[in-house]
Order: C-alpha cells, then structure tokens, then sequence
C-alpha cells in the first residue's frame, strides 16, 4: 500500500514551512532513501529544464525526510482503504496498482504532460494534483511508508487483493502551481525601459509642477510690488496736495493780516 500525504503551510513568525509526506506501506520494496531521492530527481529535473513544457522554478528546494510523516503515513495506510483522511492539514498522493510493484512517484509525476501552467480547475478530466505537489516550491518535508494490502477497499465493495495503494489530498493552497518563470532578457529590457520611462515623466511633471509653483509666486511678488508703488504713489500724492494747501494757505495769511492804514484826523481850520 502506497500513501503520500503533503502538508499545508504552517507560518512561524517569518518563516514559511511546508511539509509533503508519502504514505507508502513497504515490504522491503521500497527505502526511506527510494522515496526521498526519487523525489529530489524529479525536483531536480524540473529546476535544471529537464522537464518538457513546464515552466523552471526560480527556487524549487530539496526535500528533507521526516520520520513524524513517515509515521503518520503508515498509520492510516495500515487501514488500506482507498480514501483520503481528511481533516488533517495535510495533503495525500493515494495509487493503486495490482500484480506488479508499481512505482508511485513516477505515476504522480509523469502528469506534467498534461499540465499547462495556470489557475487549477475543479473537477479536471486528466488529473494533475499529483505532480503539482510533488514539485511544489513550498513543500521542505517527506514521509513514506509502503505495505502490500491483503485486501484493499476500493469503493463501496469493491475490493483488490494484494494490492499496492496510493493516495493524493488537494486543496488550493497545497496544489498551486509553480511560479512562472522568470522573463527572458528582452522582456526585462523592455520593462526596464518602461520604468526608466515612467521615471522619466514623472521627473518632467514634477518639473512642470515646479515651475508652475515658481511663476505663481513671481506673480504674486509682482502684484504686491505693484501694490507698494500704487501705495507710495498715493502717498507722494497725498503729500503733493498737502503742500499745495499749506502754501495757499500761506498766501493767503498775509493779505488777511496786513492792518490798514488809518487817515490821520482832520484838523479844525481856523479863520482869519
């Protein structure tokens, strides 16, 4: 029986930690070292471009193998029932295969041919799940146990005997995809160019902003100079006037003052 179980995301302060654990039930067919190399090969293969028609990861780290998965792997793939836990906060990779010592990992991974880098759909007709967590970025830990099943349930009642089994739990944050790539050379020149562009007229605006900020303030330096000189033409005015009345006022003083002259008193005549 085959079981491979991923777990979800668990945040730690600032780190990001993700654990992938397989739950193989193994009868001396599979060793702890199969399961996690041949895990890290595909992991590899898709980091160096090795895999046809898949995008290359910017970071796709090696899996660490983790015996606390390794031991929740084989307690429920002891049941050999072909279902999913559930509830757990992990995600499973579940196969079944009959007569012949399947090899899980290969199957789960041989899914990128039909995978097309984008959004999940629900309820897909070929499905990828499988292999969008075996070469998921986030994932660090694995755990695999495998056991032959006398008698696997199936559904309902139908049953296999001597069968090996495996298993895949997917939810959305646990089966996105990849990131996309990095953009070739050309395009990051392009929107290098776009920035600098951007920049550029952000710069001329500010300017402009500037500039305008700068005639205002001339023209309110010239209105208030203008202001002034009105002002002082007023007042040059005003005093204009004021001395024109004080020297009228001047001349008019001495013709008002001037005494007038009295005719001495004439004397009596007298006769002879």
């Amino acid at each position: 029986m085959i079981s491979c179980n991923k777990a979800d995301l668990v945040l730690l302060g600032w780190v990001i930690f993700t654990q992938l654990w397989c739950a193989l039930t193994q009868s001396a067919m599979y060793t702890d070292e199969d399961f996690l190399k041949r895990h890290n090969n595909y992991r590899q293969m898709l980091l160096d471009g090795k895999v046809p028609n898949q995008p290359i990861p910017k970071y796709l780290p090696l899996l660490r193998w983790n015996p606390n998965l390794k031991e929740s792997a084989r307690q429920w793939a002891e049941r050999c029932v072909f279902a999913h836990e559930g509830g757990t906060g992990q995600g499973e990779n579940l196969a079944a295969a009959m007569g012949y010592l399947p090899d899980p990992v290969e199957r789960w991974f041989n899914e990128h041919q039909h995978y097309k880098f984008g959004p999940i759909i629900a309820n897909e007709p070929v499905p990828v799940g499988h292999y969008t967590q075996i070469v998921a970025a986030r994932t660090t830990d694995l755990g695999c146990y495998m056991r032959v099943c006398p008698e696997l349930r199936i559904t309902g009642s139908v049953k296999w005997l001597n069968a090996y089994f495996t298993t895949q739990t997917r939810q959305t944050q646990r089966s996105r995809r990849p990131p996309p790539p990095p953009p070739p050379p050309r395009q990051q020149q392009q929107q290098q160019q776009q920035q600098q562009q951007q920049q550029q007229q952000q710069q001329q605006q500010q300017q402009q902003q500037q500039q305008q900020q700068q005639q205002q303030q001339q023209q309110q330096q010239q209105q208030q100079q203008q202001q002034q000189q009105q002002q002082q033409q007023q007042q040059q005015q005003q005093q204009q006037q004021q001395q024109q009345q004080q020297q009228q006022q001047q001349q008019q003083q001495p013709l008002e003052s001037r005494p007038q002259r009295r005719k001495p008193p004439r004397r009596p005549s007298r006769l002879r």
